[in-house]
């Protein structure tokens, strides 16, 4: 927005000068058919100039009002493919239309190769081998069309033991709170979108993505795993032979990014309150599963004896759904946890559940539940998902430890700097000052 504004009162400023101080007309300022011959005087380079500043000016309103939340929303190709080709055709038209603008535009252009370059060859690597893995597909029933991914990872720990293993789970937890990824299904779209990313506490090396369908490649999605779940079951021969109906398309995911400290919020108040709608209590319940983790280890000193040094007491969840099915799968597969374990945590969790579709039957189970549970999960061996690609990107944000972070700065740093230097070079050297 700034830019943008900054921009057009940059061009206004000069218009003022030219008509009100200076007098000059239409052909004093822009470009006539004597500057598109060969050979031209400087002072056609001075109007060259001055028509690629109104040109990037038109650009960037143009960028502003494609911007907008209502074209974003209702018309995010326009949005999309638009900003494509502005922001390409302004680089070259404002370095043209003065030369020194590549001093202010490499740094974030360069910042930018860094940070996606890596992470594009990174994806062909994954492509190369199949895609992430999918474990799992489960199509929640009475839920609007909602779907559960599981996303196989191949982590490697040091940890021996069954203390050893409970502190690695427990930091696995902690890891996927505040998270999410960009998912590419090149099948049904090239672009990537972002999902919130979550664990199941027993489970949680690996990564889930929970979403109901809205949009259009969320719903070309949706129909396509759901696709998995009403062909019959496939034999372990048949998973290696291509079959697009009846495999999993093939999924990318570059890195679990980080888009918030959950957990560090959390653990500032003694009292904590959670609103929550729909597939919005995503992001919870990895939240909630690690805040009982940290309450259980600090009932207990090294030494077994109680401590009373605890920062979150309470803990109230008021999630509101109108769907029956999903609020039964979460409150079975999450929140039953917390009930089984509430004897084991100082602070008081409490989940309160408000499900508003009166025109809906009873939560409790009825006769059919079992069978239609059987027939909306697809399941893949857990040895054939993990031999394919993991999520997690050697790229990624991480907090693990100093070692894990020198290849991503090494390469960060060459590409920044290294770019730099081209820069500088060609500045010196190769551009015209003219």
């Amino acid at each position: 927005t700034f830019a943008i504004v900054a921009g057009v009162a940059h061009g206004l400023y000069y218009t003022w000068i030219w008509i009100v101080m200076d007098g000059y007309t239409y052909r004093d300022v822009f470009p006539g058919a004597e500057c598109f011959q060969k050979g031209y005087d400087k002072h056609c380079h001075t109007k060259f100039v001055n028509l690629l500043g109104i040109i990037n000016g038109v650009g960037f309103v143009i960028l502003g009002c494609t911007a907008l939340w209502w074209v974003r929303r209702h018309y995010f190709n326009v949005f999309y493919y638009v900003h494509i080709v502005l922001a390409i055709a302004l680089l070259f038209g404002l370095v043209m239309h003065y030369n020194k603008m590549i001093w202010f535009i490499a740094p974030s252009l360069l910042s930018y190769v860094a940070s996606n370059v890596p992470v594009a060859f990174e994806s062909l690597y994954k492509w190369s081998k199949g895609g992430v893995g999918i474990s799992k597909v489960v199509c929640i029933p009475d839920s609007r069309g909602c779907v559960e991914l599981t996303i196989a990872t191949t982590t490697r720990n040091d940890y021996s033991g069954e203390e050893a293993r409970g502190g690695c789970e427990q930091q696995q937890r902690q890891r996927a709170i505040g998270k999410y990824v960009r998912l590419t299904v090149p099948e049904i779209s090239p672009k990537s979108h972002p999902f919130t990313a979550f664990c199941d506490p027993r489970h949680p090396q690996d990564v889930k993505i929970l979403f109901r369908p809205i949009g259009a490649f969320t719903r070309q999605l949706s129909k396509r795993l759901e696709s998995l779940v009403t062909s019959p079951e496939l034999t372990p021969s048949e998973l290696t032979v291509s079959n697009d109906t009846r495999q999993c398309p093939k999924m990318l995911v570059n890195g679990v990014s980080t888009s918030s400290d959950l957990l560090g919020q959390a653990m500032k108040h003694d009292i904590i309150v959670i609103v929550a709608g729909g597939v919005g209590i995503v992001p919870y319940i990895s939240l909630l599963a690690a805040l009982r983790d940290i309450d259980v280890e600090r009932q207990f000193n090294n030494d077994g004896e109680q401590s009373h040094i605890q920062k979150t007491r309470h803990i109230h969840v008021h999630w509101v759904s109108r769907d029956e099915g999903l609020v039964r799968y979460i409150v079975e597969n999450y929140f039953s946890l917390h009930r089984h374990g509430a004897n084991d945590s100082n602070s008081a969790i409490k989940i309160s559940v408000h499900h508003t579709n009166e025109q809906t039957s009873s939560m409790s189970s009825s006769s059919n539940n079992d069978e239609s549970d059987t027939l909306t999960e697809y399941v893949i061996p857990p040895e054939t998902a993990r031999s394919l690609a993991s999520p997690t990107s050697l790229y990624e944000e991480s907090k693990r430890s100093l070692l894990h972070n020198v290849l991503p700065a090494s390469v960060f740093a060459s590409i920044v700097f290294g770019g730099l230097w081209i820069v500088s070079y060609c500045y010196e050297n190769i551009q015209d000052k003219h």
